[in-house]
C-alpha cells in the first residue's frame, strides 16, 4: 500500500497540487489556527479544526479541484492516477 499523502494547511493555503494512486490515503493537516474544509463535487473533509487532521480516499482517477467552505480563495487540485 503507497504511503499517505500528505497536504499541509499552512497560511490559508493548500500548498501546491499533489498526485496519488487511485485508493491511496490522503490526509490534510491543518496548521492554521482557523478551521478550514477541504471540499469539492467528490469529496469532503468536514471541519477541519487548528491542529487536527481529516483523511480521505478517492478510487477513481481524474483530476479534482477543491476549496475551503470558510475561505473561498484557497484552492487545490488533486490528480488520482490508476494504482
Amino acid at each position: 500500500m503507497p504511503p499517505v499523502a500528505e497536504v499541509s494547511i499552512s497560511g490559508f493555503s493548500f500548498g501546491g497540487p499533489i498526485q496519488v494512486s487511485a485508493g491511496q490515503t490522503i490526509r490534510f493537516s491543518n496548521l492554521d489556527g482557523a478551521s478550514h474544509t477541504a471540499t469539492s463535487g467528490a469529496f469532503d473533509t468536514g471541519v477541519i479544526g487548528g491542529g487536527q487532521s481529516a483523511e480521505i480516499v478517492i478510487d477513481t482517477p481524474g483530476t479534482y479541484t477543491y476549496f475551503c467552505d470558510f475561505h473561498g480563495s484557497m484552492t487545490g487540485t488533486i490528480t488520482v492516477v490508476a494504482g
